[in-house]
């Protein structure tokens, strides 16, 4: 009987018997499959340095024997990236030109699905429903619509990054999981992989990392833990476990946005206590001592609350008039052919979609989203709450001077905002407030 951790180090020229272990120990010591795993790896092998066993010379030609520049050929293809910012134009989504960029293999290979073996090829080839080759901010706008979260992956050129298809993608169960969920992956071998990797904090050396984005906002919410069972094998189903652990907590984004607005005011609805539930009737002879004594007791904590509510209320100060603020004085009247500055803001109750001048003060601005956060829900606020604005992609805090006055003394206008551009979607966010 032959030995196959020699087979498999006369077939790939590997030297290191602990390495052909571990390939053929991953592949369930499927001697071809392994093999093509280490030739993708580690390119084609030099015979030179390692001396087939008697039962590899005897044996019949392998289909491995075939040329292996053949057998590792890819298809180059350009890769199209935006030149310009992912948020901006007209404030529906990127709206630049694409440049078209040689990034060598095509998106969906890895090289490993190229090996000759049709098992293997299936097993390591991103599955269709994995979208790839386009702006996370197109997936986003398209998981909106449905209402999906959006799982990312960004991935290297590892060899667990390799293993992701097989590990995760390829899973049964992940396909069933769209119902929930919109899949992306992208590349750092990519520029615009490094460039939203480096935009959501993703080191290099812990490549690949999965993690969930709300489409509405473009936050990462949570990142997903890559347990592993082995260097270069991840447990695919804990990313299962995870995933469902956290869509049962939230619902789908929608869901979980209204909650999070509503929770503050549940109990608005119906103020009074539902005395019937987790009170103990107790039923008594209405002659009894006990009855008077209970009725006595009633009035008496009739009366107290009374007198508290009373006092309550005269101590509560009466809200003084707040200001309305508008920004009709810096709208932009519509001509054509005159510069405006174009803002779509996510307020915590409400949306808004703002052509402005592009003359309009930051600091008019500002407190026009105060206004607006405090006139949709006035009961939880005494006035103006203290408000941050975030924008860009990812979305982060947009500095707001405390003195909006430029170099000359004049107010900073939005035109001269750093970080903010026309066609922004920005975030209103509450920093604190009185309630």
């Amino acid at each position: 009987m032959s030995d196959p951790v020699a087979d498999f180090m006369a077939i790939t020229a590997c030297t290191d018997e602990a390495i052909a272990i571990q390939y053929l120990s991953n592949a369930n010591f499927d001697i071809s499959m392994a093999a093509n795993v280490y030739v993708a790896q580690h390119g084609s092998p030099d015979y030179s340095s390692a001396q087939p066993s008697d039962s590899v010379v005897s044996a019949n030609p392998s289909p491995l024997t075939t040329p292996m520049g053949e057998a590792m050929e890819t298809t180059r293809m350009p890769f199209a990236i935006p030149t310009g910012p992912i948020i901006g134009g007209n404030g529906d989504g990127w709206s630049g030109e694409w440049q078209e960029l040689d990034m060598g293999p095509a998106p969906r290979s890895n090289g490993l699905e190229n090996a000759g073996n049709e098992a293997l090829r299936r097993l390591f080839s991103t599955p269709a429903f994995v979208k790839i080759g386009k702006p996370l901010q197109t997936i986003c706008e398209q998981a909106c619509k449905k209402d999906k979260w959006v799982l990312v992956a960004i991935r290297g050129g590892n060899f667990a990054s390799a293993c992701l298809a097989r590990d995760v993608w390829n899973l049964e169960v992940m396909e069933v999981l769209t119902d929930s969920l919109v899949f992306y992956e992208v590349d750092i071998a990519t520029e615009y992989g490094l460039e939203l990797a480096s935009s959501y904090r993703v080191e290099k050396e812990n490549l690949p990392e999965i993690f969930l984005v709300d489409p509405q906002t473009l936050h990462k919410e949570f990142k997903i833990s890559l347990h592993r069972r082995d260097p270069s094998i991840i447990d695919g189903a804990r990313v299962v476990e995870e995933v469902l652990l956290f869509i049962n907590a939230n619902g789908s984004p929608t869901q979980r946005a209204r909650r999070m607005l509503g929770e503050p005011h549940d109990d608005l609805d119906n103020p009074t206590p539902n005395r019937g539930s987790g009170v103990e009737v107790v039923e008594v002879d209405r002659d009894s001592s006990t009855a008077e004594s209970a009725g006595r007791k009633e009035q008496n904590e009739n009366h107290a609350q009374g007198e508290a509510e009373a006092e309550k209320s005269k101590k509560a100060p009466e809200r003084s008039p707040v200001e309305v603020v508008t920004l009709d004085a810096w709208q932009h009247d519509g001509g054509s052919g005159e510069p405006c500055f174009k803002l779509r803001c996510r307020l915590p109750k409400s949306n808004l979609t703002l052509t402005l001048r592009p003359e309009t003060p930051v600091r008019e601005l500002v407190r026009f989203l105060a206004y607006r956060v405090y006139a949709d829900d006035k009961e939880s606020y005494d006035g103006f709450p203290s408000v941050e604005v975030r924008g860009g992609f990812p979305p982060k805090v947009v500095p707001i001077p405390e003195r909006a006055v430029d170099a000359v003394g004049g107010e900073i206008t939005l035109m001269e905002w750093n970080g903010v551009r026309s066609g922004e979607l920005l975030t209103v966010h509450l920093q604190n407030y009185k309630s």
